[in-house]
């Protein structure tokens, strides 16, 4: 067992009252595991995904990570825990577009001990892993939406995360690349034995997940 989601609860203040984004969760999330969690608009995936990754605070619940309880009222270690086992993937890419593809990668880069030439030669290697080692030097607005996005599974991976966390990976994406990228996110989680846990409308992209989780209305209706 490596996280665990006890009891988590989510609640929003709105001018008709208290509104639970999610209620009661409880889930466990075992090591390399390729999750996926699907759901209605409006039903609670990106707030889990984003309680999970310590950047939302749930109001009620607890999460224990190998064991020992997150401080989740504790902003520096909560950040040092995203530091440390989280890395990002998002829908919109978000590359920062005046920096290359190894650029935007060494941003991700957590270890301050290494220097300028070791972070560049990490970047360039882990894109290498992504098929992207001959577009280290384009910048964003060179790449097409798919090397876009492998430029950023890049960025999430350099800082070797114990869980990427991708919300919507392909939904800027044309089916044929939709399905490179789930491909490519499927094979880091087999290879690399990294967790990966994802939000998707797509039914092909859940049907990836060893474990499938469906919300509606902020529960666990189906896992």
């Amino acid at each position: 067992m490596m996280l665990e989601l006890q009891n988590i609860t989510k609640m929003y203040h709105h001018k008709d009252g208290l509104v639970n984004a999610l209620y009661q969760v409880d889930l466990l999330i075992e090591k390399g595991s390729f999750v996926t969690i699907t759901g209605p608009s409006g039903s609670g995936k990106t707030t889990l995904l984003l309680t999970i990754g310590g950047l939302l605070q749930p109001n009620i619940g607890k999460i224990l990570f190998n064991g020992l309880k997150l401080d989740l009222g504790s902003e520096s270690h909560m950040a040092e825990f995203r530091k440390q086992h989280i890395g990002y993937v998002m829908q919109s890419f978000a590359l920062i577009p005046y920096l290359t593809a190894t650029e935007n990668v060494m941003v991700g880069y957590t270890n301050n001990s290494s220097n300028g030439t070791d972070k560049r030669a990490i970047a360039t290697a882990v894109l290498d892993v992504v098929d992207l080692a001959d577009r280290k030097n384009h910048y964003p607005r060179e790449l097409s939406a798919g090397q876009q996005q492998r430029v950023a599974i890049a960025r999430a991976l350099v800082k070797k995360p114990t869980f990427i966390l991708a919300d919507e990976p392909t939904g800027n994406l044309d089916p044929a690349l939709s399905v490179e990228i789930l491909n490519l996110l499927k094979d880091i989680n087999q290879e690399k034995g990294i967790t990966v846990i994802m939000v998707t409308h797509s039914p092909a992209a859940a049907n990836m997940g060893t474990v499938k989780i469906h919300l509606k209305d902020g529960k666990i209706v189906n896992s």
